[in-house]
């Protein structure tokens, strides 16, 4: 049976005169370009997971006002950029952050790259294709 890994998104967004912007991100040492976000541990709530996932890959520490869980999930399977876990199916709940740019400061030991994109360009760019539909669904 295939290990199922549980964790969290953040669909991190701001408002801007030209529309809305996402933040993608490329992770080290996967190389994956995707949401910010990650695996839950054993003992952590969502919440406490992806609190820590922002403030580890981000620098960014949410108020309980900025960070919301919606209702979707995503499901997606491991590729082999990350060898620990290629091939493991990956269940994840979705957040939503409203920002301004200024309060990510992104880790250089997490996140090698990272834009502000329009929508449809940020789903072109994603790794998981299964994180672009999470797109159409909330914006």
């Amino acid at each position: 049976m295939t290990k199922i890994v549980k964790g969290n998104i953040a669909i991190i967004h701001q408002k801007t005169p030209k529309g809305i912007l996402f933040l993608i991100v490329k992770n080290i040492p996967s190389g994956n370009i995707t949401f910010a976000g990650g695996a839950k541990g054993d003992n952590e709530t969502d919440e406490i997971a992806i609190r820590r996932e922002l403030q580890e890959e981000l620098n960014f520490s949410s108020t309980e006002k900025q960070i919301q869980k919606t209702n979707l999930k995503i499901s997606f399977t491991f590729n082999q950029a990350k060898k620990e876990r290629a091939g493991m199916r990956a269940h994840y709940n979705v957040f939503t952050i409203q920002v301004d740019s200024s309060s990510i400061q992104p880790n250089p030991n997490e996140i090698s790259e990272y834009w502000w994109l329009p929508k449809e360009e940020a789903k072109r760019r994603l790794t998981f294709p299964e994180e672009g539909a999470v797109l159409d669904n909330l914006f």
